[in-house]
């Protein structure tokens, strides 16, 4: 297993996921993205903000598999558990 492949998945993972609620915020709500992440803190709701945008990790993992790329998209299911991790702990505080 190649660790640069790997290290290269997780940084795919954690970018999918900050671009995918990056474009949450900007498409679905009427706040920029420095207000919106402010707003969505102070409601407590950036939990729910963080798994939406993971979704977009599915698209690059399935992508990954389909061009057999499977230590990437390990990489990436890696980061998966990272979010999930870090999801729970901001939902706790």
């Amino acid at each position: 297993m190649d660790r640069t492949d790997l290290v290269l998945g997780i940084f795919l993972g954690l970018t999918g996921a900050l671009a995918g609620s990056f474009i949450f915020i900007t498409l679905f709500t009427p706040y920029t993205v420095a207000d919106g992440l402010f707003i969505i803190r102070e409601s407590g709701q950036i939990s729910k903000i963080l798994s939406l945008g993971a979704i977009v990790n599915l698209a690059i993992f399935f992508g990954l598999l389909k061009f057999k790329k499977d230590v990437i998209a390990k990489g990436v299911l890696l980061s998966m558990f990272v979010i999930t991790l870090a999801t729970i702990i901001l939902y706790y505080i």
